[in-house]
């Protein structure tokens, strides 16, 4: 007695292979931009999150000034000399121990642009900028200036000006 095998590749036929094929091809088509979207607002929220950290340590910051009367320790408009970049908006925060040398490498950076950041031991720790572009914007806002709202900006978003 013969024993018939049916083999799983006769199952099928060309055409319903190839149509099975251009359908999960047409899904993955219309996947890839949602996928796309999801991580570009993933980093946003990343980079956003971290200009909150930055804001809530220049925040405690700036409320000890006002308590203790420091004039070292204030928002960016209000410090007796005005940081004019990036490294030394950094250093104002970490001198004082408000944020940790090691962090600034992490807080600033995002993901458009490429920060190298060195932290520098001692008393007091520092940081120096190495190369590369901050991916947040720190503006040099004063206490009672109620003109300026806007503290810290993403700098790989595009804000809507209509």
């Amino acid at each position: 007695m013969k024993i018939k095998t049916k083999k799983f590749w006769s199952a099928f036929t060309l055409i319903e292979l190839l149509v099975v094929i251009a359908i999960i091809a047409i899904l993955a088509a219309l996947a890839v931009p949602a996928l796309t979207s999801a991580l570009a607002k993933a980093q946003l929220t990343g980079t956003m999150n971290n200009a909150r950290q930055v804001y809530l340590a220049q925040f405690s910051m700036a409320n000890d000034g006002t308590a203790t009367g420091d004039s070292k320790l204030a928002w960016p408009g209000d410090l007796a000399v005005v940081p004019t970049t990036m490294a030394g908006y950094a250093n104002g925060v970490v001198g004082p121990g408000y944020l940790q040398a090691g962090d600034i490498n992490k807080l600033f950076n995002a993901p458009s642009c490429a920060l190298v950041v060195s932290p520098v031991t001692g008393p007091p720790d520092s940081v120096t900028f190495d190369s590369g572009t901050a991916g947040l914007k720190v503006y040099k806002i004063k206490d009672v200036d109620p003109a300026n709202t806007i503290f810290i900006a993403s700098h790989n978003y595009v804000y809507a000006t209509a």
